[in-house]
């Protein structure tokens, strides 16, 4: 579980792996995170909530957003060249606590 301090500095840093090794992530061109309930994060439109100059990782600023506190289930969605409409990253949803 992932804990948001709204109103705080604080980043959530996700390294996205698979078959269990880092990829390289300079190539994400755009992320989503999708809360459900049709809120979702982008960082095309909430650019400054997102750090996606790491070569292995992602930086979630999501503490300066007007996120409702509460527990979401979330989907991360990714784009790059090779998936202009988005993947969705992982089986399972990361569970994201905003406080």
């Amino acid at each position: 579980m992932h804990v948001i301090w709204l109103g705080r500095n604080n980043a959530l840093e996700l390294q996205l792996q698979d078959v269990g090794k880092a990829i390289n992530h300079t190539s994400i061109t755009r992320v989503q995170v999708d809360l459900g309930g049709g809120t979702v994060i982008d960082s095309n439109t909430s650019a400054g909530l997102f750090d996606l100059s790491n070569a292995d990782r992602l930086v979630l600023k999501f503490g300066g957003s007007s996120i409702t506190p509460g527990q979401y289930r979330a989907r991360i969605i990714i784009f790059d060249p090779s998936h202009p409409d988005g993947l969705v990253w992982g089986d399972q949803p990361e569970d994201m606590v905003f406080k």
